[in-house]
């Protein structure tokens, strides 16, 4: 089959021309990130591992308001 033959798109499914646009963006998006990426002198582990802690931080907070709020609706019921 010749690669610059389009397939139908029939029942939603990309044709050969969609499907190798489509994998061209992601490429050119990737490329473009992980020149900021470098641009910045980030390391994407480190990041990752700022954003995890970050994330769980706020995990924390939350679970201790609701702690609190717990505790005086029950201080109020007494």
């Amino acid at each position: 089959m010749n690669t610059n033959q389009e397939v139908s798109t029939s029942g939603g499914n990309l044709g050969i021309n969609e499907k190798k646009n489509e994998a061209e963006k992601r490429l050119s998006r990737t490329s473009r990130w992980m020149a900021m990426d470098e641009e910045r002198g980030g390391d994407i582990n480190k990041m990752a591992e700022d954003f995890i802690n970050k994330f769980r931080n706020q995990l924390k907070i939350q679970r201790e308001d609701s702690l609190n709020r717990l505790r005086e609706m029950i201080a109020r019921g007494t």
